[in-house]
């Protein structure tokens, strides 16, 4: 009996903990840092796709999630809010709301290259795209 209550308790951690966590796939390196995509948890319209994104960077021990509204038909991405965290050990160390301030994707920008990762993503996943 006790078998059985430890692995109905080791099943439900597991679940519990790969259920709180999107799909975050990495699109490339730019700058010395990693840049990661979520996947799953995005909004997609003809005219918008909103998704968070995270910024390892291990020269600095920083990690930056920034939640991302771009806007594909002007080629720009607002910053909805972003959070700075130390990256070991996680700790929150700042929360920035964003400004709903536009600002163009510059053709080297790595923001470009998240907001097509992500969309040609979803259309290898969902073909009715």
């Amino acid at each position: 009996m006790k078998r059985y209550i430890l692995f109905i308790n080791i099943l439900l951690l597991f679940l519990l903990n790969t259920s709180c966590y999107a799909e975050e796939r990495f699109v490339g390196e730019f700058y010395g840092a990693g840049y990661y995509a979520e996947v799953d948890n995005i909004t997609l319209t003809e005219e918008y796709l909103v998704t968070k994104i995270s910024v390892k960077k291990p020269a600095t021990n920083k990690l930056i999630e920034e939640n991302i509204r771009f806007h594909r038909k002007n080629n720009t991405y607002e910053i909805i809010k972003s959070k700075i965290y130390n990256y070991s050990p996680r700790e929150l160390l700042e929360e920035i709301k964003g400004t709903g301030i536009a600002m163009p994707i510059p053709l080297d920008s790595p923001y470009g290259v998240i907001m097509q990762f992500v969309i040609d993503w979803q259309k290898r996943t969902e073909p009715d795209i």
